[in-house]
């Protein structure tokens, strides 16, 4: 009788594991699902790609556990705007070039050997680019209150950063960087080499990323995933590559 009792329990149990098992994969799809859903929207609207959608995200994941505080800093403190002794200097309004893609206007600014940073100046209200120094900046500073920002630290060593406040939070990053940003639901991240991180409001918490990672924030609340797809999804990414061929153009190319 007792055995019976036992074995009975086991296969509750057993049955009940099997269940919460079966319950977190199909959550787990469907949130892969829903991701590769909003991106695939972002990327055929508002960036301005009409290109059918690549697959290239259906291997994506959630990161487990993302931690809120990095292992390093991945720049200087960004809620801080004095940047130098002697303050930011502001450069909106003076970009190196400007490029009208798919109706979408976007100012860039240059400095060889160090860095390039290019974004969106479709409606250039709220937006405000700065450097510690115009003629060899180290550190940059921009204010994006909607719209599509890419960085790229082009020095041997990443040695400048940039410093992006959203409406949902600031990322600092070093390395090739591509921000949505939107005023009234999620901004993305995209880091494509180097490595950033997200912080939420003045003193919240941190979220570290690495190349080959997207992270997603919400305007007016700490929610935010970080999903790991892999640097070659990335670059397939419609987004991307509409800012691979502003770089081309830039260069003079093709």
């Amino acid at each position: 009788m007792r055995l019976a009792i036992v074995i009975g329990v086991v296969v509750i149990v057993v049955v009940i594991v099997v269940v919460l098992l079966v319950v977190r994969a199909v959550r787990s799809r469907s949130e892969r699902s829903d991701w590769i859903g909003e991106l695939s929207e972002i990327r055929r609207s508002s960036l301005g790609d009409d290109e059918e959608v690549t697959g290239a995200l259906e291997a994506v994941t959630v990161v487990a556990g993302a931690t809120d505080e990095p292992d390093g800093d991945t720049g200087d403190d960004a809620g801080d705007d004095q940047m130098t002794a002697e303050g930011p200097v502001p450069v909106t309004d003076a970009p190196t070039a400007t490029f009208e893609d798919a109706g979408t206007v976007f100012h860039e600014y240059t400095w060889p050997g160090l860095g390039r940073l290019r974004v969106d100046a479709t409606d250039k209200r709220g937006l405000r680019v700065m450097v510690d120094a115009v003629d060899a900046p180290t550190r940059l500073a921009a204010d994006l209150p909607r719209g599509v920002l890419w960085f790229r630290s082009d020095g041997s060593k990443a040695s400048t950063t940039c410093s992006v406040r959203t409406p949902a939070g600031w990322v600092m990053a070093r390395g090739d960087l591509l921000i949505v940003a939107s005023d009234v639901d999620w901004t993305y991240v995209m880091c494509l080499d180097g490595e950033a991180t997200i912080r939420f409001g003045g003193d919240g918490p941190r979220s570290a990323m690495v190349s080959g990672q997207i992270g997603r924030i919400r305007v007016g609340s700490n929610d935010h995933d970080i999903l790991d797809v892999g640097a070659d999804a990335l670059e397939s990414e419609g987004a991307v590559r509409r800012q691979r061929r502003l770089d081309q153009r830039s260069a003079g190319g093709p």
